[in-house]
């Protein structure tokens, strides 16, 4: 999605982006490996190659992945004086 795609959606009909993100989040929870896989698809054929023959690699990548999105989310703000 562009972002201009994004902003028009945004602002035009919020109900459709919502339903967008529903689904990522509805096939994320289904399956939240193959999701990752899905997402991360940036990684080039020798590492491809070297994830299959070390399927821990790949393990502790996901796991890590799968901590970081299941951490509730912590607000810190900075207050400045002025």
């Amino acid at each position: 999605m562009t972002n201009k795609m994004g902003w028009y959606l945004s602002h035009s009909w919020p109900g459709v982006l919502g339903v967008i993100a529903g689904s990522q989040i509805k096939s994320a929870k289904k399956n939240p490996v193959k999701k990752l896989r899905k997402d991360v698809t940036n990684y080039s054929a020798e590492d491809e190659k070297y994830y299959g023959d070390h399927p821990e690699v790949e393990k502790l990548f996901v796991e890590s992945a799968l901590e970081i999105y299941s951490r509730p989310e912590i607000h810190t703000a900075e207050v400045r004086d002025s």
